[in-house]
């Protein structure tokens, strides 16, 4: 299912008129082993030594964009160090009258991860 996701988020990064990279990167030292109690499904933990991510955004056309998010977690099972943390389309003012955004794709979870996002302050119809 990954690989057709990306295969799919490629074609639509093909057509795109510009890219735009970001990201973050963080490095937590810890005493003890009380942190040991936060990890998530594939042992990514927030309080990990070395975690990375990087926001790709792309707008394919005026009214269809895309999101990437790829995550890294130097701590997590061995075949989970890189893994995509979200992918997904854009689509706005769907309606005529403007105001209804459609996000289709694999939808990032905010429980347990990275807090900031590139579209944080937007609440599409999911």
């Amino acid at each position: 299912m990954k690989r057709i996701l990306i295969l799919i988020f490629s074609v639509f990064l093909s057509y795109s008129q510009q890219v735009q990279l970001s990201g973050n990167v963080q490095y937590t030292e810890s005493f003890g082993d009380e942190v040991d109690h936060n990890d998530n499904t594939q042992g990514d933990n927030p309080f990990n030594r070395l975690r990375a991510k990087v926001f790709i955004f792309s707008p394919i056309s005026e009214k269809i964009d895309l999101d990437i998010e790829v995550a890294f977690d130097d701590q997590a099972e061995p075949d989970r160090w890189i893994w995509l943390h979200g992918a997904n389309v854009t689509f706005r003012d769907v309606m005529e009258d403007g105001g209804l955004n459609v996000r289709a794709g694999k939808i990032q979870m905010n429980i347990g991860q990275f807090v900031n996002r590139i579209n944080e302050a937007e609440n599409p119809l999911i």
